[in-house]
């Protein structure tokens, strides 16, 4: 494959998954509006069941969210060490800089470039343990609505 078409292929993919994140979001958001159109105050069964439904969905969105931005921090991870190899490699060659050739600077040097797709990772990780708790949380209201649920069937059967 030639790096022209390796690299439009790589601009597809990053299309898509720039894509695939905005309808995940666009998703999560629709079912957290439907939710707040539910009156909790003078909600039945059906509409608490409802409820549960739409936070199991919002939940499932938010996973998908979070998922995505563990695979950007995996990536840059990935690239920071992919980046100091590289970087340890073209000192000890004396490609980077003639003064710079030993095996200290190569290490001083390489952890400089490390570092900086590790700034890159540790921004995305951020997010997916963000998107990891606001999913976590949505678990919480489903166990909530079940209580709820529960309660109005013994009020509806006469506190038994």
């Amino acid at each position: 494959m030639q790096t022209d078409e390796l690299a439009a292929n790589l601009d597809t993919y990053k299309e898509l998954e720039d894509k695939r994140i905005w309808d995940y979001l666009q998703s999560h958001n629709d079912y957290l509006n439907r939710i707040n159109a539910i009156n909790l105050d003078n909600a039945g069964t059906f509409q608490l069941g409802k409820c549960e439904l739409l936070y199991s969905r919002a939940r499932l969105y938010a996973s998908l969210i979070a998922g995505h931005y563990r695979k950007l921090q995996k990536y840059h991870e990935a690239m920071a060490e992919q980046a100091q190899a590289d970087m340890f490699e073209s000192v000890r060659k004396g490609e980077y800089d003639a003064l710079f050739k030993t095996g200290v600077d190569g290490q001083y040097l390489s952890r400089k470039a490390k570092g900086k797709q590790l700034e890159k990772a540790a921004q995305y990780e951020g997010d997916y343990i963000r998107w990891t708790g606001i999913a976590n949380s949505y678990e919480s209201a489903i166990n909530s609505l079940k209580d709820m649920v529960k309660g109005v069937k013994n009020e509806s059967n006469g506190g038994v």
